[in-house]
């Protein structure tokens, strides 16, 4: 039980990595509730996210493309890469002044305001974020978001309904981690059915805010004072 306590205050305080450590200790299954089963298979999400972004893009056993890079307004460089499963992902680096994080957290947690500022069309024709809604949000970092967006003749409106978690990770990496996940109502009640002609499409993305090394590659080319 002690673990099982320990695990839930870790919880509390969005340390959910910190609370998944324990919880996989406890050597009897059947004290884990399935909001203990949920805590450790997003531990595991964001675990699996985190180490990925750790690595460098161009170590040795990954497989990532450079698409592009710039050094204008903003440091920052695009790779891709096809997954056997054909799946396009993409991976983006960018640096950032110390004083735009507190700022830029505030906007990824202001969810409702997405279609605010997102860029999206309506002349001539309609195009890009039509509604950002938050369905159900839990303490600081735990959200599910509903966002409709308009496409252009002859696709139909998509939707995607994404929950996402944000971790306290500062102790072990220096870091804030972040991982969202496409669910449907399958995966959760509180998620409505989507309306009629409406395509529901995935979405799988970590991010992960931390302090920048001294030799990162953008910072080294950055013309810009950090």
């Amino acid at each position: 039980k002690t673990l099982i306590e320990e695990a839930e205050k870790f919880f509390a305080v969005e340390r959910l990595l910190d609370a998944a450590k324990l919880l996989r200790r406890v050597q009897d299954l059947s004290l884990l509730t399935p909001k203990h089963q949920w805590m450790l298979r997003w531990a595991e999400l964001i675990e699996d996210g985190m180490n990925d972004l750790l690595l460098a893009p161009n170590c040795e056993g990954t497989d990532w493309k450079k698409q592009g890079e710039t050094h204008g307004h903003r440091d920052f460089t695009v790779y891709y890469k096809h997954t056997p499963e054909n799946h396009l992902e993409c991976r983006i680096d960018s640096i950032i002044e110390s004083s735009l994080l507190i700022p830029i957290i505030s906007v990824f947690n202001e969810s409702d305001l997405y279609d605010t500022w997102m860029p999206s069309f309506k002349k001539p024709i309609k195009l890009g974020i039509q509604e950002s809604k938050k369905i159900k949000e839990e303490g600081r970092g735990n959200q599910i978001i509903r966002v409709t967006a308009s496409m252009a003749w002859p696709f139909q409106t998509r939707e995607c309904t994404q929950h996402a978690v944000a971790v306290d990770v500062i102790e072990d990496q220096g870091a804030i981690a972040i991982h969202v996940q496409t669910e449907t109502p399958e995966d959760n009640p509180d998620i409505p059915e989507s309306a009629p002609n409406v395509v529901r499409i995935e979405l799988s993305a970590s991010i992960l805010i931390r302090g920048c090394p001294p030799n990162h590659p953008l910072l080294e080319k950055s013309r810009r004072k950090h």
